[in-house]
């Protein structure tokens, strides 16, 4: 849905469009190589900050693939419907430690410590076996702490208010 309504606002704003010019790693989950590439081609990453995106690999590995690639980071806070919301207070644990931070966001999650530990421990070993150090990742996340967030709210908002946020969004893109 996300990416018809950015389609859309490009349209309406004018804005030439080309095949590939979005790029959604939705798309392409079941092929990392094919998604990190996608991160690559693409001029900027619009991370989606929900309360787990930091904890899982794949979100990591696109952000801090793009950070190394020199991309723009435009990060957006999803408000959405009955589920714990993003906490910008996490960015700072991550900064410092992020195993504590993807700990502390997984207990607030599901609210098991142990289970939290071992899918941080899971989660460092994949972005390393990728070729990530710590470092690299939370550099990234650092980067990406720095920008002002955009609201998208799905709560209660119709096609109009979505339509609206996703503009602003756009209009944070250099195109």
């Amino acid at each position: 849905m996300l990416k018809i309504v950015f389609v859309q606002c490009f349209v309406e704003a004018g804005i030439p469009l080309t095949v590939n010019h979005i790029f959604l790693d939705s798309d392409n989950l079941y092929d990392l190589s094919k998604l990190l590439a996608g991160v690559e081609q693409s001029k900027y990453l619009v991370v989606l900050l929900t309360l787990r995106v930091l904890t899982r690999p794949w979100c990591l590995l696109e952000i801090v693939t793009a950070h190394k690639a020199g991309k723009e980071l435009i990060p957006v806070k999803m408000v959405v419907p009955q589920q714990k919301q993003f906490d910008f207070m996490l960015f700072e644990a991550y900064k410092i430690d992020l195993k504590t931070g993807i700990i502390q966001t997984l207990t607030r999650f599901h609210g098991n410590a142990e289970t939290a530990a071992d899918e941080a421990e899971s989660c460092v070993r994949i972005l390393e076996e990728k070729g990530h150090t710590v470092n690299d990742v939370q550099a990234a996340i650092c980067r990406l702490s720095e920008k002002i967030a955009k609201d998208l709210n799905l709560n209660d908002a119709g096609g109009d208010v979505i339509t609206a946020q996703v503009q602003e969004i756009i209009k944070q893109m250099e195109v």
